[in-house]
């Protein structure tokens, strides 16, 4: 039998949402499970538990560790809530609580991946059981998660370091041959002193440019809280660090961003994001044949929401792996060339705040990645 510790090790830091129509057995549970979890919010119906876990996720960004869940309730019953919830969610972790044991809803409850089954009344070494196995399991996904970040940042580091060897290389050849033209002109004695100073100009001014350089590019890796930002101030930051590489490859890049289109967000996520973007579509024309090779970067919008587009011609993506594009660890470039999580981060920073999407389409063999914002701040 697993032991109360043995199981609040893993428990002790879930949010968990726990729907139960029952008052006398919704209060029993609770006792229970305000002493097992950090924090567990509780609805009475399928109905208020789908709302409810929907409005945690736009006030803290974040999904429920946890949906405990009766499936006979009324307005909306729990399977049906559980199909909701899994459609929005499909890494939910669910626990089913019920009074009978209904083989037809077993294997549909399976094949929407519940995570374990207690039957009412509740048997505390069962309980235990079921809360150590769903706990461990939260864990280590949080690991790989972390993991994964840290993937990431090392993955985007790796590019930025690309990017300044790339916007290095021309002052640094500026000062090498303004170095070379100055020994030259010294062996030679025809050095002159107005040499001297509009040499030692150039080389401060491109010093300069290089202190820059490197102070743009920490600057773009300090943390940020959410706030309301400008959508041009977030362009202007990547496209100075990205621009070099698109115009040595021959890739235009057209903007129609409005300069006083503001959105609610976290200024890094968005940096990152639209960075990633932008170098995936730069990947995609490696030894492409298209001519005009483009990338499209404009905003559309209605009533409710703002959406940055970053689209590319660089042929669009098939049909048969668009929908597995945002999976971790899923790439289509050459091995050593891509770690498969760029997407997969990108979509979670994006809709970790404020409801935000992240969502693709091919139209016309173009890829058009969105970036959709609500208009009304939380």
């Amino acid at each position: 039998m697993h032991e109360f510790n043995d199981v609040y090790k893993y428990t002790k830091e879930l949010t968990v949402l726990y729907v139960e129509d029952d008052k006398y057995e919704r209060e029993e549970g609770l006792i229970v499970f305000e002493t097992l979890f950090n924090k567990i919010d509780v609805a009475v119906d399928g109905e208020d538990g789908l709302n409810r876990y929907m409005e945690h996720k736009e006030e803290s960004g974040n999904y429920y560790d946890l949906v405990i869940a009766d499936i006979n309730m009324p307005k909306k019953n729990g399977m049906e809530m559980i199909r909701d919830i899994t459609q929005i969610n499909h890494l939910q972790f669910i626990i089913v609580v019920s009074a009978y044991d209904d083989s037809l809803n077993l294997i549909e409850m399976l094949e929407h991946g519940v995570s374990g089954f207690l039957l009412k009344p509740m048997e505390l070494k069962k309980l235990l059981k079921i809360f150590y196995k769903v706990g461990e399991s939260i864990a280590n996904k949080k690991l790989q998660e972390k993991f994964m970040i840290q993937q990431s940042q090392l993955a985007q580091l790796g590019e930025m370091l690309n990017m300044i060897a790339h916007q290095w290389r021309q002052p640094l050849n500026a000062i090498s041959a303004s170095a070379i033209n100055l020994s030259l002109k010294n062996s030679m004695n025809m050095l002159e002193d107005n040499d001297i100073e509009e040499i030692s100009q150039l080389i401060q001014d491109k010093t300069q440019l290089l202190s820059e350089t490197i102070n743009d590019f920490m600057e773009f890796n300090k943390p940020e809280d959410n706030k309301e930002i400008l959508l041009s101030e977030i362009f202007n930051k990547v496209y100075m660090m990205i621009i070099p590489q698109l115009i040595s490859r021959d890739i235009s890049i057209d903007v129609e961003i409005d300069g006083e289109i503001k959105i609610f967000h976290n200024s890094k996520y968005l940096e990152h994001t639209l960075l990633n973007l932008i170098v995936n579509a730069r990947d995609v024309f490696e030894d492409s044949d298209i001519e005009n090779k483009l990338i499209k970067i404009y905003i559309t919008q209605d009533e409710k929401s703002v959406v940055l587009n970053v689209e590319d011609n660089g042929g669009g993506i098939p049909k048969d792996i668009i929908e597995k594009i945002f999976n971790p660890y899923f790439t289509t470039k050459e091995q050593g060339k891509g770690t498969g999580i760029g997407l997969y981060m990108s979509k979670k920073m994006i809709e970790s705040v404020n409801n935000s999407k992240l969502e693709v389409e091919v139209k016309d063999s173009n890829t058009i990645f969105k970036l959709k914002f609500n208009k009304s701040f939380s």
